[in-house]
């Protein structure tokens, strides 16, 4: 059960991570849960400050194209690095009643986005929009000088939106790259979201949240004209 549930916020946390990691919500959505809160460690305070100025350009990159809603120009295309402490992770799984085990966890990935999917995505009555596929890498701190558990999963997304708003998603997840012991638990959660949808709503707030109140925090920097 441990492991269990230490692979499935994994799941949740590299789903976070495709929209330039916005912060995920936990299941009460009334108390969205930011991974780059201050933790009240200088040591992890620095490193979350550091990968979010990181993550700026990026955030500035993609909000620009949602909020500018242009055809014409580049397509958004960056490399994202978040960092989960583990109070965070704590707080996101509190429903289950079930403390999460390990450390800290670190993701990152490569995100490219088509411009013209972003815009139709924001401009249109409806429309389902299909993502490219993205590699999600991620490591798991198993606690002081205990081996980390790492793995690579594969997802392509594809999101209804209404009225320039999400409604609707699935992560179809792919292959995965990991150790023997993580991969059999991570291949039934991630063939159960394929059938089942199950971070799918999760996943529409995450992006709903990015769209209004991440792309809020950098206007002032958006190129839109």
């Amino acid at each position: 059960m441990r492991l269990v549930t230490s692979i499935t916020g994994a799941a949740i946390l590299a789903a976070a991570l495709f929209m330039s990691v916005g912060p995920t919500l936990a299941d009460d959505a009334a108390k969205p849960v930011d991974p780059s809160a201050k933790t009240g460690d200088p040591v992890m305070d620095a490193l979350l400050a550091k990968e979010k100025e990181a993550r700026k350009a990026c955030k500035i990159d993609i909000c620009s194209v949602l909020r500018g809603k242009k055809a014409e120009g580049s397509d958004p295309s960056c490399h994202v690095v978040q960092t989960w402490p583990k109070q965070a992770i704590n707080d996101m799984i509190a429903k289950s009643h079930i403390p999460w085990p390990y450390s800290n966890v670190h993701c990152q990935t490569d995100i490219k986005l088509k411009r013209a999917t972003l815009v139709a995505a924001m401009t249109e009555a409806k429309y389902e929009a299909e993502f490219d596929s993205h590699t999600l890498d991620c490591e798991i701190e198993r606690g002081e000088g205990a081996d980390k558990y790492t793995f690579k999963v594969n997802l392509k997304p594809k999101v209804t939106f209404e009225n320039g708003k999400a409604t609707a998603a699935k992560l179809q997840w792919g292959d995965i790259e990991a150790p023997l012991v993580a991969k059999a638990v991570i291949y039934p959660i991630t063939g159960l979201d394929n059938t089942t949808g199950m971070l799918g709503g999760q996943f529409v707030s995450m992006i709903n949240q990015f769209v209004d109140k991440k792309c809020d925090e950098v206007k002032a920097d958006l190129k839109v004209n």
